[in-house]
């Protein structure tokens, strides 16, 4: 991680969910991430419920 990102994370008594160790500086990082919000956002969307798909129990 970037300096300032590690300091952002020790103040914030955080630690990072995905670290790509990227450390081209152009903004790479911010690109590949755009995937993994677009993916999260689409499956929390569009993710159906056992009762939408009708799945019923087995046992």
């Amino acid at each position: 991680m970037e300096i300032d990102h590690i300091y952002m994370h020790e103040r914030l008594g955080l630690d990072p969910l995905i670290d790509l160790k990227f450390r081209l500086g152009e903004g790479t990082g911010v690109a590949v991430c755009m995937n993994f919000l677009d993916l999260s956002s689409r499956i929390l969307a569009d993710i159906r419920t056992v009762e939408e798909v009708r799945i019923k129990d087995t046992q």
